[in-house]
C-alpha cells in the first residue's frame, strides 16, 4: 500500500513511505524521496531532484520517451518510474537528467570545447552556475577564459586556428570552404565572439546528434557546494 503525496507550488520536501508511492511536487524546485516501493515521481516545473540512499553504481537509470525508470539493484528501493525529475543525487554523486536543459548544455559545452567527456566535478560546477541563472553564452565565455582552452588552441590563437578546431571537435572534419569564410568572418568582423560562436558549435544539430547516445539516459557529476 502506498499515499498520494502533493506539493505545492512552493519548494517542497517530499518524503515518500515503505509502499508504492505517487507524489507530486508541481511547481518550484522539489526535493523528492521515494523511499522503499516502486514509486512514481512526478516533479512537475522547476528543477526538481529525486534522492536515493545508495551508491550511484547500486542503481540503474534508463530513459523511456520522456520519462526515467530508476531501480535500485542491490536494496529494496525498488523501481521508481520519474517524469519531470531533473536530477537525481545518490551517496556519492548525482546524474542530471535534463539533456534538453542545463545539465545536457554543459555537457555539449565539453565536448564542442574540448573535444572530451567532462570531469565530473567540472561539470558540476556549470551546471550549478546555469541552475543559478549563468546564460550558457556566460558559461562558454568562461570555457574561453580558462587554461584548458588556451592550451588547447594556443594563447594566440587566430579566428581561423579557432573555427578549424571546433569542426574538428564537433563534426571531426576540416571544415569546407564556405564554412569556414562564415565563421571567420562573423569572429573577424566583430559579429559574435568566440564564446558565442562556441555555444553556436555546441547546440548545432550535429553535436547533439553525436553525444545523444552517451547523454540519454542522463549524464553523472558532483554537485558543486
Amino acid at each position: 500500500m502506498g499515499y498520494i503525496l502533493d506539493g505545492t507550488d512552493w519548494d517542497d520536501n517530499l518524503d515518500g513511505t515503505a509502499g508504492d508511492d505517487d507524489i507530486y511536487g508541481y511547481a518550484g524546485y522539489d526535493s523528492l524521496f521515494g523511499g522503499r516501493g516502486d514509486d512514481y515521481l512526478n516533479g512537475g516545473t522547476g528543477i526538481d531532484e529525486a534522492f536515493y540512499n545508495g551508491y550511484r553504481d547500486e542503481y540503474s537509470v534508463l530513459a523511456d520517451g520522456g520519462q526515467f525508470w530508476v531501480k535500485d539493484l542491490v536494496g529494496d528501493d525498488g523501481l521508481d518510474l520519474l517524469l519531470n525529475v531533473e536530477r537525481l543525487n545518490f551517496a556519492d554523486g548525482a546524474v542530471a537528467l535534463d539533456i534538453d536543459g542545463n545539465g545536457g548544455e554543459a555537457y555539449r559545452l565539453y565536448q564542442a570545447a574540448f573535444n572530451r567527456e567532462p570531469d565530473e566535478v567540472g561539470l558540476g560546477f556549470w551546471i550549478s552556475h546555469l541552475d543559478h541563472g549563468d546564460s550558457l553564452r556566460a558559461v562558454a565565455q568562461g570555457f574561453v577564459n580558462s587554461d584548458e582552452f588556451r592550451a588547447t588552441y594556443g594563447s594566440n590563437a587566430s579566428a581561423v586556428d579557432i573555427v578549424v578546431r571546433l569542426y574538428a571537435n564537433v563534426l571531426h572534419r576540416a571544415p569546407e570552404p564556405a564554412g569556414l569564410e562564415h565563421w571567420v568572418n562573423i569572429l573577424t568582423t566583430g559579429k559574435d565572439t568566440v564564446a558565442g560562436v562556441l555555444v553556436g558549435f555546441s547546440e548545432s544539430a550535429e553535436n547533439y546528434a553525436q553525444l545523444i547516445g552517451k547523454m540519454q539516459d542522463g549524464v553523472d557529476y558532483q554537485p558543486f557546494v
